[in-house]
């Protein structure tokens, strides 16, 4: 148990000297490196808060008897950093290499330095590539410090990890320079990028020609080929109504109403009215159609094709339709008249008056005269003086 305890006070003490060592190095109180122990991390973070605290209250000529409520070994330890400070003692280096105390990461060496560490990488740059003091590559310019291998007729220029070698004469467009100096033809069209881009390519002496396929014409300047816009060309000359311009050709096309000939170029008269685009009548016209209804309708103005019922009996032009009670029906209307006293004329919009004493349809007594009015009849009595009787007797 005292073995125990021992090693425990020993280890306390060699992670409060690290928290210790970070405020004084840094001031920052990161022990991240511990990763999954908890107990190290807790024990270095607080030794380095505390003395960052002595650090601080020396700092502005505090006293390094603190006064705040702080535990007993925190307050030891911030009165160790502060008289430390104050005296400028000098303590002997923390080797953060050996004590396991950085933060270098896989592949990096940790090395010690006075006060405390850097790491540096384990593997090389590479070629073209040099170590810096701050752990990282940087280019070599091989041109400046002379590992270069340019001849005499040849300048050297830098690159990122390596050089080039450049002649001195530049050659003329179309030409390069080969290892003697000598400016030799380019044959552009064996270069994988294919100068004509699928159109035959005939090499030049410095230069190219591209022989264009159909459709297409050769641009001497931009040295490649362009499609020729035929429907700008020839305006009005290819197409009967329409011409759009497509790579290498062109394409006619017609207004809305009339159909492609089977030339491929004329335009013909599509009759809608084959596709019963009305409600009721169709009358195809040139490139187009015209809707009509029959008698009693009229068309929609909102859509042009469908055939409404004229509500006649609504209608307020031209006086009043029926004479009495008008009867919309699909496409027309009837005229209707009282149930009784009067019929319909000919006209089929006035009533008559039926006379029931002429027709002989009142029921009138044999002692009564049947009197006609306007939507009826009225049966009257006619009673004779003293000493006189009826006519009819």
């Amino acid at each position: 148990m005292a073995h125990k305890q021992c090693c425990e006070a020993a280890l306390k003490e060699s992670l409060c000297t690290i928290g210790m060592a970070s405020a004084k190095r840094t001031g920052v109180c990161d022990f991240s490196f511990f990763q999954t122990e908890p107990y190290k991390v807790n024990t270095a973070k607080m030794c380095c808060e505390c003395c960052v605290l002595g650090l601080l209250a020396q700092r502005r000529n505090y006293t390094c008897e603190l006064q705040i409520p702080i535990t007993v070994q925190c307050r030891n330890v911030a009165q160790a950093c502060c008289i430390e400070k104050e005296h400028g003692l000098i303590h002997q280096d923390y080797n953060e290499c050996l004590s396991g105390a950085h933060s270098c990461r896989p592949g990096e060496r940790c090395i010690n330095t006075e006060g405390s560490y850097r790491c540096q990488r384990e593997t090389s740059c590479g070629t073209g590539y040099e170590m810096t003091n701050t752990n990282t590559c940087q280019d070599i310019n091989e041109c400046l410090v002379g590992t270069h291998n340019c001849g005499r007729e040849f300048m050297c220029q830098n690159t990122v990890g390596s050089f080039r070698c450049h002649p001195r004469h530049q050659c003329g467009l179309g030409f390069i320079q080969d290892a003697a100096g000598n400016c030799i033809d380019v044959d552009e069209c064996t270069r994988p990028d294919r100068a004509c881009h699928g159109h035959d390519c005939v090499n030049l002496l410095g230069s190219f020609r591209c022989d264009c396929r159909s459709g297409f014409m050769f641009n001497s300047i931009s040295k490649t080929c362009e499609d020729n816009d035929e429907c700008r060309s020839y305006p009005g000359r290819l197409c009967a109504q329409k011409c759009d311009n497509t790579p290498g050709s062109y394409r006619c096309s017609c207004h809305p109403g009339f159909k492609l000939a089977s030339d491929g170029k004329s335009c013909e008269d599509v009759n809608e009215c084959e596709n019963s685009p009305c409600s009721q009548e169709c009358a195809n016209v040139y490139g187009s159609y015209q809707c009509y209804c029959h008698r009693g309708y009229q068309l929609n103005n909102m859509d042009g094709y469908t055939c409404e019922d004229i509500d006649e009996c609504a209608l307020t032009s031209g006086g009043k339709v029926c004479s009495y009670l008008c009867l919309n029906t699909p496409g027309s209307y009837e005229c209707t008249c009282p149930p009784t006293g009067y019929t319909l004329s000919p006209s089929g919009r006035t009533c008559l008056d039926i006379d029931e004493c002429a027709t002989g349809t009142h029921n009138c007594s044999a002692a009564q005269s049947c009197f006609n009015i306007l939507g009826g009849f009225r049966c009257l009595s006619f009673e004779c003086p003293p000493k006189y009787r009826h006519a009819a007797e």
